[in-house]
């Protein structure tokens, strides 16, 4: 097949001639072929800042089966001491913003594929390798495809799932759903429709530039008025030791015209450290 344009009635599935110590075993038609070998594995992401006790691998954030495996595994020690005071003393879940890197597979993906889209993705699977298959015009309404469906999966498999399974022990959720740096996978407005409790971030110092802050409050307070929510909170003055009430007074009322009418604090210690200068990580001082 040429490597320049690839006729998608050219692409051959042939994955069950593979076998189990992963040789192939397939008579080759006639004429020069590519073969091109799919997998997929753990990006190796893991949950960070966190004690060694509480350090472990990020759970695949688009299978709803995995998700809901994780929270329950991670929830149910809580409600068993809590017993009923769930929902009462412990009434809210908060989600963080998504820090785990990109991901782009997960299991029965190609199945997903064909439920969302109505097609299968096997035969286009060189398109995610660069390949232009069809011409570049079809190349490029797969890519929108692919990408939408994990917009989609990450919202209602991820954010979806969490909520359904808290709801279930009487608990809501607040959520940074899903931040500002997740790029590919981030559709806002469908993240946050999952929250009960739409949530975006600023800092008191920005780390990233300051647009990203903008346009995610933006979205929180979008989500709100679209899904009918009426409280839009945020992660609220990160940074940490430089901060004073003055200062904090000017940001948070601009802020408060953009959308927000819930301040979040993002880190303030009951127990700070008594030593100089007193900071708190990447949070503000409240004595």
């Amino acid at each position: 097949m040429p490597t320049s344009l690839i006729d998608p009635s050219d692409v051959i599935d042939i994955t069950s001639y593979m076998s189990p110590d992963g040789s192939i075993r397939w008579k080759v038609p006639e004429g020069e072929w590519t073969i091109m070998r799919f997998g997929y594995s753990l990006t190796g992401a893991k949950n960070r800042p966190a004690v060694p006790e509480g350090t472990g691998y990020e759970v695949d954030k688009l299978s709803g089966e995995h998700t809901r495996a994780y929270i329950k595994e991670y929830m149910s020690p809580i409600g068993e001491t809590l017993g009923p005071l769930m929902g009462k003393t412990l009434q809210y879940v908060m989600l963080d913003s998504w820090e785990a890197g990109m991901q782009n597979w997960t299991d029965h993906m190609l199945d997903e594929f064909k439920h969302r889209r109505g097609y299968d993705l096997a035969h286009y699977l060189p398109c995610l390798s660069g390949y232009v298959v069809g011409d570049s015009d079809i190349s490029d309404r797969v890519l929108w495809d692919f990408r939408r469906t994990l917009a989609d999966m990450f919202a209602e498999n991820h954010y979806g799932v969490l909520t359904e399974f808290l709801h279930e022990m009487g608990i809501g959720t607040y959520g940074e759903a899903s931040g500002v740096s997740l790029e590919i996978l981030e559709d806002a407005l469908l993240c946050k429709k999952y929250m009960d409790i739409p949530m975006g971030e600023f800092w008191y110092r920005a780390l990233h530039p300051e647009l990203m802050y903008y346009q995610d409050i933006r979205g929180a307070a979008s989500a709100a008025h679209v899904y009918g929510k009426e409280i839009v909170a945020a992660e609220s003055f990160t940074g940490g030791g430089y901060e004073s009430p003055n200062t904090l007074k000017t940001i948070g009322d601009y802020w408060f015209t953009q959308g927000v009418n819930r301040i979040v604090f993002h880190t303030s210690a009951h127990q700070p450290l008594d030593t100089k200068p007193g900071n708190t990580m990447v949070g503000t001082h409240i004595n």
